[in-house]
């Protein structure tokens, strides 16, 4: 039994064919537990009154397919800074068990964003594989903050950003670490940051550079903490201005008005026009029904298995 909340509508868990792909009755069961998550999600920003946004392929798949892409395995969604701070500051008392807001202060996820996890189920990337927090199957929730007009101060700002990140991601959870010395190295520089309270400071240290121009009116916006700089992922801020309510399979997701110009810039004018790609994570061990403590981690040849 599927450890959610909401009620699918009869046959939601059959296997289909959209535009030509299979779903199967597994992807069904994963796209059940993630809407659920957007359900939680949605009943906590109602509440508070947070505002968020469909993003990356759940907008997309939004405005095109009013749902899924057929072949997607995942729920993005966005904030701005502000909205995002306030709902890591209510999470601890409004998601409980089997609902976990994983970020850096709950579970050491040191990614520049967080994920809304639910415990009992399983879906493990590659580079999850050796981690320590959880790995149930979530819900992408990105922030967003401004960037400076100036296109000087925009590269050498995205340049520290990506200074800041890269020690983030050898220090802490050392990856990409290939040569012997440099693992040496890293390692002895590492001594110094295997407490939570170093880790923490070294994070608190990378966001607030992100935040730097929050406060100040630019013309674009972007979460600039996970993706980097990426000029695909730079947005006109007068796009998400307000929103709007569309369908998502049998539930309702807020997507920018401004989405056309937001969707034309990271997928090309000819978005509406299907076309199978890969999904940002790589492969997955997708399990529903089980949660993630229950399977076998095999870190030298990168697989799980129960």
């Amino acid at each position: 039994m599927l450890p959610i909340k909401i009620e699918l509508p009869p046959n939601f868990l059959d296997e289909e064919i959209r535009d030509g792909y299979v779903v199967t009755s597994q992807m069904k069961k994963v796209w059940a537990v993630q809407l659920d998550l957007l359900s939680e999600l949605q009943r906590v920003c109602k509440k508070y009154g947070l505002s968020y946004y469909a993003d990356s392929g759940t907008l997309l798949g939004a405005v095109r397919h009013g749902g899924y892409i057929p072949w997607d395995d995942d729920i993005d969604v966005s904030m701005m800074r502000e909205d995002y701070e306030k709902l890591k500051k209510v999470a601890v008392k409004e998601f409980s068990d089997p609902y976990l807001l994983q970020n850096a202060e709950t579970d050491h996820f040191y990614k520049g964003f967080c994920r809304l996890r639910n415990t009992r189920t399983t879906a493990i990337i590659k580079n999850d594989i050796g981690k320590s927090y959880c790995k149930g199957i979530f819900l992408d929730l990105f922030v967003m903050d401004n960037l400076p007009d100036d296109e000087i101060e925009r590269k050498k700002w995205v340049r520290n950003i990506k200074r800041h990140y890269r020690f983030l991601r050898t220090v802490i959870y050392q990856q990409n670490v290939n040569s012997f010395w440099k693992r040496m190295l890293i390692t002895t520089i590492g001594t110094f940051y295997r407490s939570d309270e170093k880790q923490l400071a070294a994070y608190y240290r990378y966001e607030k550079l992100c935040r730097k121009y929050n406060g100040i009116p630019t013309k674009q916006i972007c979460f600039i903490a996970h993706a980097r700089g990426r000029a695909n992922r730079y947005w006109d801020a007068a796009s998400y201005s307000s929103t709007e309510l569309v369908p998502f399979e049998f539930l309702t997701i807020a997507i920018p008005t401004g989405y056309d110009a937001r969707l034309r810039t990271q997928y090309g004018e000819d978005y509406m026009t299907p076309r199978k790609a890969p999904n940002g994570h790589g492969e997955t061990v997708f399990d529903p029904e089980t949660p993630f403590t229950q399977y076998f981690v095999d870190e030298d040849n990168h697989e799980a298995t129960t």
